[in-house]
């Protein structure tokens, strides 16, 4: 890819007084996927114009407030900021209608449930407490057959408290853990839409290079 085919993908950073810790690693694997980056940020004077758009990444963060999803906190909860999560949710409704790609890593993964209606585990040894510790660390992860995560088992980093609990509407299990925690999901629709919730940007393997050839990819057809 190159040139006037090269896709933008828009990459939401929180704020630029609080950029995202290592949020540059998700520009990196956009550009090594053959994709440019534009980091979008939601105190910004001026918004890019979705149209232009040719795709989004939603990265990594904090917990969203159990508000957004119907529920009182009932654990300790390390909050994202909420003007971040309010830009994403309106910026995600947009980019939907206009039927682009869209790629959820770990709170990405979450914010996108969420949006359509599903709720989360507060936190998954509270809730779970014979779960795998998924704060840190890297763990076993079983692929389902879906369109984008080749079958079979796998080791994956892990750097969460919170999960999936209901799925929201539409969404289908593209991969779990041992201990039953969704992993991976995608839309039950067309069009590209995939969230994960480990860290493929800090890995350097096969798999991770592939889910964001193939993010990528659905974004240059866009």
């Amino acid at each position: 890819m190159g040139g006037a085919t090269t896709p933008l993908i828009g990459i939401t950073c929180g704020s630029s007084k609080r950029p995202l810790r290592l949020h540059h690693l998700y520009g990196e694997a956009v550009l090594r996927a053959g994709g440019r980056p534009e980091y979008l940020y939601s105190n910004a004077s001026r918004q890019l114009p979705v149209e232009i758009l040719s795709g989004l990444l939603i990265p990594g963060g904090r917990d969203i407030n159990p508000g957004r999803y119907g529920e009182v906190q009932t654990t300790a909860v390390q909050m994202e900021d909420d003007d971040r999560t309010t830009f994403e949710l309106n910026l995600l409704e947009t980019v939907l209608k206009y039927n682009k790609p869209v790629f959820g890593i770990c709170y990405g993964m979450q914010l996108i449930n969420i949006y359509l209606g599903g709720t989360l585990l507060q936190d998954i040894n509270a809730e779970l407490p014979k779960a795998l510790d998924h704060r840190s660390g890297q763990h076993a992860l079983c692929a389902c057959a879906n369109p984008y995560i080749p079958e079979g088992t796998r080791t994956v980093n892990s750097s969460h408290h919170q999960a999936v609990r209901k799925l929201g509407d539409g969404l289908v299990p593209a991969a779990f853990s041992p201990d039953g925690i969704i992993e991976a999901f995608h839309a039950d629709l067309p069009g590209f839409l995939l969230g994960v919730q480990w860290h493929p940007e800090r890995l350097f393997d096969p798999l991770s290079d592939l889910l964001f050839e193939r993010f990528v990819s659905a974004c240059q057809l866009s």
